[in-house]
């Protein structure tokens, strides 16, 4: 690879190209500005960007090819997966790829393989942070317990526990890089790809469920608001019918007696 390809050392998996502080990369390199100090850096960009696109570039392939998931609870337990649905997993690999390939493109790598062991590196690093964080805090909670035994056992001189005892470190572990990137992995498993293509399914049958709902509320709004109801207003009523019948048999009777009255003549 070209000197214009190499990794800088800023530590955020971003292309050094000669560009400003900011870590702006050559625009001949094809990678987007990056997002300078204390912005989300390689690990975090790759994660967003592909759950975005398992939402938005990828959501036509899902509705397009849902059916094949359209099955009830007892065929799933009978027959469970199809070859027509893996065969669908496949198409859904290659498709990862492809999008996941572009992100490495517009980040300014050369292939994917680059960019993943970039991610790599980044993912290890941040493991070795954690775990200094991590016994940092453990220390620091050692150290505050020390001090609480000891002004409780001072406490004949005068001290109290509740004065002197610092109080205790409670926290919440941050997610690590290697975490994110797990769910990351996890999209590429056949089982969540199973999993969100029957979700769709379900969505789909939801949404028209909840059409059918509003346009049978529409239709009992209009029917009231002609003081009808909908068969009312599709057929005609029994009185209507009973004069119709009425009529014809006036005009039969009138028939007859125009013949009678012929033949008298």
């Amino acid at each position: 690879m070209s000197s214009e390809g190499k990794i800088s050392d800023s530590g955020d998996g971003r292309r050094d190209d000669g560009g400003d502080a900011g870590g702006k990369v050559a625009e001949g390199n094809g990678a987007a500005e990056g997002t300078g100090a204390g912005g989300p850096n390689l690990v975090q960009r790759f994660v967003d960007y592909a759950f975005r696109m398992i939402h938005t570039k990828m959501d036509d392939f899902f509705t397009e090819n849902m059916k094949e998931f359209d099955q009830d609870w007892d065929n799933y337990l009978q027959q469970g997966e199809t070859l027509e649905q893996y065969e669908l997993f496949k198409r859904y690999e290659n498709l990862l790829d492809e999008n996941l390939t572009e992100f490495a493109v517009q980040e300014g790598y050369d292939d994917a393989g680059e960019c993943f062991l970039e991610i790599q590196r980044l993912i290890e690093e941040d493991k070795e942070v954690q775990k200094r964080k991590m016994e940092e805090i453990k220390a620091k909670i050692a150290r505050q317990q020390q001090a609480q035994k000891e002004g409780e056992e001072g406490e004949g001189a005068g001290k109290t526990g509740e004065d002197s005892a610092a109080p205790l470190m409670l926290f919440l572990q941050p997610i690590t890089l290697e975490q994110l990137m797990q769910m990351v992995i996890n999209m590429s498993e056949y089982s969540t790809f199973s999993f969100l293509m029957r979700m769709k399914v379900q969505q789909a049958k939801m949404m028209a469920a909840i059409q059918a709902q509003l346009s049978a509320a529409a239709d009992a709004q209009r029917s009231r608001a002609g003081g009808k109801t909908a068969d009312e207003n599709e057929r005609p009523s029994i009185e209507a019918i009973d004069e119709e019948d009425e009529r014809e048999r006036e005009r039969e009777r009138e028939a007859r007696d125009q013949d009678a009255g012929g033949r008298h003549k």
